[in-house]
């Protein structure tokens, strides 16, 4: 399920930057191009890692915070691309900066969850 969150938000910001950044190129409004690069790189990139990772290790999705690391990169992701846009239009860095908190969480989540698995496999 996690795995299925985080590949269809990615592939829609997939969708989403790739018809951003057609219309920087079109309209050369190359100011834009840092929420371009937002909505591809944690957007895509990341939220379409994480749903590789769990489709690879399905057994992750039987960890207990599971759900709360695939909400909190696809919310972290979302307050970013948001932030970027308050920084092209007013300077604010305050919500890209939330957001990368909750990536850097989100993160660690995968990260421990992932050690988690690899313990309960080892041989005894």
């Amino acid at each position: 399920m996690n795995g299925k969150l985080l590949m269809s938000a990615g592939l829609f910001l997939l969708v989403a930057g790739m018809i951003l950044g057609v219309w920087i190129g079109a309209s050369n409004e190359m100011q834009y191009l840092t929420i371009h690069t937002t909505v591809m790189l944690p957007g895509f990139i990341v939220l379409a890692i994480y749903g590789g990772v769990y489709r690879l290790w399905p057994e992750l999705e039987s960890v207990r915070f599971a759900r709360i690391q695939a909400l909190l990169a696809v919310g972290s992701a979302l307050l970013m691309i948001g932030g970027s846009v308050m920084q092209v239009l007013s300077g604010s860095v305050a919500l890209i900066a939330a957001g990368s908190l909750g990536a850097i969480a989100a993160a660690m989540l995968l990260f421990v969850m992932v050690l988690l698995r690899a313990d309960r496999r080892r041989p005894a």
